[in-house]
């Protein structure tokens, strides 16, 4: 039986912005995508970290790169971490599984720096919990931050699905340690892509019908 459902935050939750935060920096730090990815698994996203530290740490190893411009490129991300929009169907599917005495944690790999100081107000209505990749000092697809949760929340394995958008990072990921998983496709075109053994939703008003008798 289903005790507890985590699910990602940004893509799954919460819109991303057209260009995300790393792709910002990669252009102003002259690095392709997956190596501004590397660097900010590396550098930002198992630690917190406040915007000011990671600039100056990036500003150091891209001595060409104007700290400032970084800084006020980070600072926006933790702004927009302090009030996030939701997606209209995050609410009343999340309701729903709550009702059915689900725990619902969000789970998010967001860069250290952009990790509100305060309780997300918007996050606080649609789930118990948050955890971020910066307090646990490891990120999506790292089987540590999995069993991690599982602590966490006093849960076994078997106990457990976790809903996101990425179907290496989310679905994939936590179907190797043993949880249920959905992935989410919000295009509602690529059911061939969905891991083997993962449930496919194209909205989360599936996760309901998903779910059904698991709560």
């Amino acid at each position: 039986m289903i005790r507890t459902l985590t699910v990602d935050l940004g893509g799954t939750l919460v819109p991303v912005d057209r260009t995300s935060t790393t792709a910002t920096l990669a252009r102003l730090l002259g690095l392709d995508l997956p190596r501004a990815r590397a660097l900010m698994g590396e550098l930002a996203k198992r630690r917190r970290c406040t915007p000011g530290q990671l600039a100056e740490e990036l500003a150091t190893r891209f001595t060409s790169t104007n700290p400032a411009r970084l800084h006020q490129v980070l600072k926006r991300a933790r702004d927009r971490a302090t009030a996030p929009p939701l997606y209209p169907d995050a609410a009343p599917a999340l309701d729903r599984l709550r009702s059915r005495g689900l725990r619902l944690v969000a789970v998010t790999n967001s860069l250290g720096c952009t990790v509100p100081a305060d309780p997300v107000a918007a996050l606080g209505g649609v789930v118990d919990h948050v955890v971020y990749s910066a307090d646990v000092g490891a990120t999506k697809p790292d089987s540590d931050l999995f069993r991690h949760i599982e602590h966490a929340t006093n849960s076994a394995a078997h106990e457990l699905v976790h809903v996101g958008d990425s179907a290496r990072s989310d679905a994939a990921a936590a179907l190797a340690c043993g949880w249920s998983a959905v992935w989410l496709d919000r295009t509602g075109a690529n059911p061939h892509r969905c891991p083997p053994g993962a449930a496919y939703a194209a909205t989360l008003a599936d996760l309901p019908r998903l779910l059904e008798g698991d709560g």
